[in-house]
């Protein structure tokens, strides 16, 4: 696998990044502009977890409805916070030393890791170009994904340079915005129609492990500056963070072979991401 190469070169690209007024951002996966904040980050230790800072699943029952469901706005932007919050809280690594996470794998993979609930996440990856993974999925829950999105917060980022939301907010839309026409999502060869609607953005926080988490991988220090709460019994906390992307959600599938295609190209700096999933649904 040659994606440590690649990963120097995501690193000096962050770097650069954050020397031209951008916190941290990651492109990884749907089109146009929405704003949700979420409110106040709560830090009280029993706040702590994957559902810090937006609205439980099981507030939404209507995630488990049709493709591509957008009532203004929602809910793209409070699962594109959860899926950022998912990406962060998983271990580089598995019990046994191997990479396993979503963002880091290719080929057949295990896509329950860090899943539960009604809705389960598909990744993109972290180098661009194209990523191809096979992988068997419950046949009762809806799939949420990513066709081109990006985080931005504080981390690695000394005061008086701390960035405000607007900022942030600014810093993680210059990454989601796509390529005209370079969006695409398809279910089966059946293209999901993709607009305006596809575009979420929300504040949130997140928990990493405080050992072997995916910010350390990139070679991020841990705890280190931008870090407000470092380490507690529950991980390495952050925040404010933005994320901003364009999204796709899909209602459950039937049982038996499926394949999910999506991707997008960044207008700033060319990213550009082709991801398929060849699901079995039981």
């Amino acid at each position: 696998m040659k994606i440590e190469s690649k990963l120097n070169t995501v690193i000096r690209c962050l770097d650069l990044c954050r020397a031209s007024l951008i916190a941290t951002a990651l492109v990884g996966l749907v089109s146009s502009a929405f704003a949700a904040d979420i409110g106040t980050l709560r830090k009280s230790l029993g706040d702590r977890g994957l559902n810090v800072g937006v609205p439980s699943i099981a507030q939404r029952p209507a995630l488990e409805a049709a493709a591509n469901t957008n009532p203004q706005g929602g809910p793209y932007g409070v699962l594109g916070a959860r899926w950022w919050q998912w990406v962060f809280s998983l271990p580089v690594h598995d019990a046994s030393n191997n990479v396993s996470h979503p963002f880091l794998t290719t080929g057949a993979v295990d896509c329950s890791i860090g899943q539960s609930g009604p809705v389960w996440f598909l990744a993109g990856n972290i180098t661009g170009g194209a990523t191809t993974r096979s992988c068997t999925v419950p046949h009762a829950v809806a799939l949420f994904f990513p066709m081109l999105n990006s985080w931005c917060d504080n981390t690695g980022v000394d005061a008086p340079g701390i960035f405000t939301l607007p900022q942030l907010r600014s810093c993680a839309a210059s990454f989601a915005d796509p390529l005209p026409g370079s969006l695409h999502a398809s279910v089966d060869g059946i293209d999901i129609p993709v607009s305006a609607s596809n575009r979420g953005l929300a504040e949130f926080e997140y928990t990493l492990p405080n050992t072997d988490n995916f910010l350390q991988f990139l070679g991020a220090q841990v705890p280190g500056p931008g870090w407000p709460f470092g380490n507690t019994p529950f991980g390495t906390d952050v925040a404010p963070a933005i994320s901003d992307g364009n999204w796709a959600l899909i209602g459950p599938l039937s049982q038996g072979a499926h394949t999910i295609k999506f991707g997008g190209t960044a207008l700033k700096g060319g990213f550009s991401l082709d991801i398929i999933y060849s699901l079995t649904v039981n």
